[in-house]
């Protein structure tokens, strides 16, 4: 038994990979057999993981005709949103109650690197302001603080089932490619300062701001992200829509939540 579930770990994990990379694209059909032969297991295991990541919203499984890449409408993303404005709204609010002080470090920490990618962006504008686009290293670093801000933050209300969740989320949004990223200062700038007021409201014990600065960061996430998913729909019906690929840095810190919850 320990074997299967290795073996269908693995093949989950394996499976989840390609979604994320988009070797398996949106209303693509997934074949048990093919995925199996790749692998070189049996399909067993790749059943079970398929079935896994269907119950995950992942993918879509017909009756008699077969599984599919989930394709996200705006509903799927307007209940993600909505999932995410209960659970990290009440998450900052018992924060500003209860936060212990290595995670109000970690989420100084978090905001302090938003800043320098911030910092780093403001002065790139002003010495090239006809460069549009943002060096990797920027962009990367502002994304891993944004995604570890989030987490830290979830962490430290000390409820596993949540931090599980929050992870899924990340992973499911990168995968419907909803996660957008503006590249421009005017951007980080907006981002950063919200991230700090919610970070100033959990510090000095505030939970009624700390609530309200969490909803409105993620609406103003949810009023972007559906533009976003609106444009990549269009484009991707004129066949010249390009994914921009996940850092693999946030992909460590996404998925080191199940290497925690492993040990």
């Amino acid at each position: 038994m320990h074997y299967m579930k290795t073996l269908s770990g693995t093949a989950y994990r394996s499976i989840r990979q390609r979604l994320i990379e988009g070797k398996l694209p949106v209303g693509s059909r997934i074949s048990e057999a093919a995925l199996a032969r790749e692998m070189g297991i049996s399909r067993s295991p790749v059943r079970e993981a398929i079935r896994t990541l269907a119950n995950e919203g992942l993918l879509h499984q017909v009756p008699n005709v077969g599984c599919y890449v989930k394709e996200p409408d705006r509903r799927d993303l307007e209940e993600l949103f909505e999932l995410r404005e209960w659970l990290e709204a009440s998450a900052a609010e018992k924060a500003a109650r209860e936060i212990d002080d290595f995670h109000l470090d970690e989420l100084e920490q978090a905001c302090t690197e938003m800043r320098s990618a911030t910092v780093k962006m403001r002065d790139l504008t002003n010495a090239h302001p006809e460069e549009t686009a943002v060096p990797f290293e920027i962009r990367e670093q502002f994304e891993v603080a944004d995604a570890s801000f989030h987490m830290i933050l979830i962490d430290s209300c000390g409820n596993r089932r949540a931090t599980d969740f929050f992870a899924n989320q990340h992973i499911l949004s990168q995968i419907w490619k909803v996660a957008p990223f503006a590249g421009n200062f005017g951007y980080f700038a907006r981002m950063y300062g919200e991230h700090a007021k919610i970070y100033r409201a959990i510090k000095r014990g505030d939970a009624h701001e700390a609530r309200n600065a969490m909803i409105h960061h993620i609406r103003a996430g949810r009023f972007q992200a559906l533009g976003f998913f609106d444009r990549a729909r269009r484009e991707r019906s004129a066949g010249y829509y390009t994914a921009v690929p996940w850092p693999t840095s946030i992909q460590k810190k996404v998925f080191g939540v199940e290497e925690k919850k492993g040990n």
